[in-house]
């Protein structure tokens, strides 16, 4: 289901986000066979999405999960058991 996720992801699920408040920006990074270490290549994602937050993340995240209870269309091919996490910056861009 690779290319239907890659097509439901970059030419629909993106624009979605980023018209819920809260978001900034949006960005999909697929695996690179160029790895470190070999045992990075059967880890079982092959995607990595980066959403920056133009204020507090929990306006975004809120207006998400609000997104998601009407009606925002999540494709079949998004895992069941894809990890969402919050970072904070602790450093300035560049640096």
């Amino acid at each position: 289901m690779e290319e239907e996720f890659a097509d439901w992801y970059d030419n629909q699920h993106l624009a979605d986000v980023l018209d819920i408040p809260g978001f900034a920006s949006a960005r999909r990074f697929v695996r690179s066979q160029t790895q470190r270490e070999e045992d990075a290549l059967t880890y079982p994602y092959n995607s990595l999405a980066i959403y920056e937050f133009d204020s507090e993340p929990r306006r975004a995240l809120d207006g998400l999960t609000r997104a998601k209870e009407n009606g925002l269309y999540l494709s079949p091919s998004l895992a069941e058991q894809r990890i969402s996490i919050v970072f904070d910056p602790v450093s300035e861009l560049g640096i």
